[in-house]
């Protein structure tokens, strides 16, 4: 995988330590990894072990450098192209949600993390995007982000600190009251380094010798050197990269969250204490406590000198070999449930964690044509994705739990969580029934890239599109799609014409022809078929009178009964029954394998619905199109290379078709039938990335 990984900073703290981790792992795992983040004493530590960096961030907070600052990510990600990018902040997560919802920008999973429990208002709750997934790095942070930012549980995983226990080992080390004291020197994180320098003498007098060393540097170090000065027994380390050293000449380390694991790492015991919170020196019982909030005591209750100074006289009384005992049960508790391997492991899964496909059409509208559709591309996501979950819009609900396709709440809220829209198969962006269908389906892809889900058009037709508005409409709708399939050379075309060029699709075929349908032959498809010889007929709608005409002399000449099958019920029964009225007998609510059966017997298949046709030429059934559909043109033209069949040239067309063996019809159903399973294999490569 090509992973882009954004960071505020490279300087020296516990989330870009953990970026660091992460970032080295994952290199050595094989992925491409990248690191996008201000310039810090880390760098080196990256470069050391290829991993690319690249330096870009925000050199304000006011919206003329957030605007530079998320131009300057769309162009990377454009760039790189990533399967995968991580944002460890929020002004980082905020820009890259702003760049997916680009028209132009490439698809990828967006993973976020939440390092702290980050301030809540009306503004930010707007601002704050927590991608496709959300990693937690403690069950406190998730908590608060289930409860404050409304983000489902089921979007939040928690992977807490990883710490590179081979580094973080234990090492012989001889020390003699040697206290550590480790963490940023700021305003918000140093007062455990202004308590020791408070209690430090009296430290000295009931443990003569002892020495204090404080690592660290920040905003506030100015205030704890002036409070160091004058005590012999106080060191101050300043900023420091490489701490295993230091931690293995200790006797304690005093600190908390990745502070305190390395301590733990290092086969140490460690006394809690911080800024949002205090435990005291780390034992069985206050391990899960410390657990909980990712080992920083965030509600544990802030501390002062003289619960540190107990704490201090408390394990220098212990008796030294349940220090000793205690100090590899924290190493052994790292290395189960902390090591960097193991954070590297759960990460990769949540990048790979299932995907979520809402499933737009013309379903529940008892068209057959559109229900095959939809199964052809429910089929090849259980076998492909089998751990995708899928969301059908639908005219109802069904059995299925489908989302009624007019319920806008319902949409909405199923778009949000989902990764792709897949508009599957079938005209949809087209005008010829209706401007209103039109602006659904435009509507639709817009309200997806607005709230970030990809988009793919799979194996649609497009057209015909008529007045400028609606076509400048669909032009802009095509734009914001990620991928485009499209069923014949017509749909090709018209986006390229729509587009002026600036689109290509890929051309495949239609869905249907990835339907293994085997044929099953029911009670009422026997009694059409001992009826002798006959025609399978497809009218659409308002029949052309002429054109029935013909239809009906040609099979009196044949002796052929006229079958007239409803693809249709709202449209199609009623054209049916009225033509069987002069000859001929109706049959409606087929099943697709009842179909396949009818088709099979039958002498030869004439229609004006396109999937009547594509079913007629997987039977192995000579299929006449009729009618002035392009679809149907498309159809007839580039699969037997003729037009559809006017009243004029009915019979031509016919007798043109006997001369077409069956083999010759199922070699070029098969045909059709790889573009289409090709085709399917692409759009489920592009929804894996």
């Amino acid at each position: 995988m090509k992973i882009l990984i954004f960071c505020d900073s490279m300087g020296i703290g516990g989330a870009e330590t953990h970026v660091v981790g992460l970032a080295k792992d994952l290199s050595n795992s094989g992925h491409r990894v990248t690191v996008v983040a201000k310039y810090g004493d880390l760098v080196a530590r990256l470069i050391s072990e290829d991993v690319e960096f690249i330096e870009l961030y925000s050199s304000g907070r006011d919206i003329n450098n957030l605007v530079k600052y998320i131009f300057s990510v769309k162009k990377l990600i454009e760039n790189k192209k990533p399967s995968v990018v991580h944002a460890h902040s929020r002004l980082s997560a905020f820009a890259v949600e702003m760049v997916r919802r680009s028209c132009t920008c490439p698809h990828f999973k967006f993973v976020t993390t939440a390092h702290a429990k980050y301030k809540t208002n009306l503004a930010l709750k707007l601002l704050s995007a927590w991608g496709d997934h959300c990693i937690a790095v403690s069950d406190d942070i998730k908590e608060h982000l289930t409860k404050n930012y409304l983000i489902k549980s089921e979007d939040i995983t928690v992977i807490p600190n990883g710490i590179n226990t081979l580094e973080f080992r234990p090492r012989i080390c001889v020390s003699e009251h040697r206290i550590l004291f480790v963490s940023r020197l700021d305003e918000d994180s140093s007062l455990g380094a202004i308590c020791l320098c408070k209690i430090a003498d009296r430290l000295v007098e009931e443990y003569p010798g002892v020495k204090i060393v404080i690592a660290g540097g920040g905003n506030d170090f100015a205030r704890v050197d002036q409070l160091a000065r004058g005590k012999s027994n106080v060191i101050l380390l300043g900023k420091s990269q490489n701490l295993c050293e230091e931690m293995a000449s200790a006797d304690v380390i005093i600190g908390v969250s990745r502070v305190a694991l390395e301590g733990m790492s290092c086969q140490k015991n460690v006394i809690l204490f911080g800024n949002e919170g205090a435990l005291g020196l780390l034992n069985e019982k206050t391990l899960p406590i410390a657990e909980i909030t990712n080992f920083t005591c965030r509600g544990c209750g802030i501390k002062g000198e003289e619960f540190l100074f107990e704490q201090i006289k408390r394990f220098f009384s212990t008796d030294e070999r349940i220090l000793i005992t205690r100090a590899k049960k924290n190493r052994e508790y790292v290395l189960n449930n902390h090591s960097q391997d193991l954070v590297t492991e759960q990460t990769l899964r949540v990048y790979r964690k299932k995907t979520k496909v809402a499933i737009c059409g013309y379903y529940g509208f008892g068209n057959i044509g559109d229900e095959a559709l939809l199964r052809a591309l429910l089929t090849a996501f259980q076998k492909y994705i089998p751990e995708c979950e899928m969301f059908v819009f639908n005219r109802n609900r069904d059995k299925r739990g489908d989302i009624p396709r007019y319920s806008f709440f319902e949409v909405l809220c199923k778009l949000r969580r989902a990764d792709w829209l897949v508009m599957g198969g079938g005209s949809l962006l087209q005008n010829e029934t209706s401007m209103r269908s039109l602006f659904y389906y435009c509507s639709i892809i817009s309200m997806a890239k607005l709230l970030g889900c990809r988009c793919m058009l799979a194996a649609n037709g497009i057209g015909p599109i008529n007045k400028k508005t609606a076509q400048r409409m669909a032009a802009a709708t095509l734009s914001k799609a990620d991928y485009i399939s499209v069923r014949d050379k017509t749909s090709a075309r018209a986006i390229d014409i729509l587009t002026d060029g600036r689109i290509r699709a890929h051309y495949t075929a239609d869905l249907c022809f990835a339907l293994n349908l085997e044929p099953k032959e029911t009670d009422r498809v026997r009694r059409i078929k001992k009826l002798g010889k006959y025609a399978a007929i497809s009218l659409r709608g308002s029949s052309n009178g002429e054109i029935l005409s013909a239809i009906f002399d040609y099979c009196r000449r044949e002796g052929m009964t006229p079958i007239f099958v409803v693809m249709d019920e709202k449209y199609d029964s009623k054209p049916s029954y009225e033509a069987a009225r002069t000859c001929g007998e109706v049959i409606d609510g087929l099943s697709l394998e009842e179909l396949m059966s009818l088709l099979v017997s039958a002498q030869i298949a004439i229609g004006q619905r396109l999937h009547f046709l594509i079913f007629s030429l997987l039977a192995g059934t000579a299929p006449v199109g009729v009618g002035e559909s392009p679809k149907i043109k498309a159809f007839m033209r580039e699969n037997l290379n003729m037009d559809p069949a006017t009243p004029e040239s009915f019979l031509d067309a016919c007798e043109s078709l006997k001369n077409v063996s069956r083999d010759e019809l199922l070699e070029i159903a098969n045909k059709n039938i790889r573009m289409s399973k090709n085709g399917i294999k692409n759009l489920i490569k592009n929804i894996k990335q």
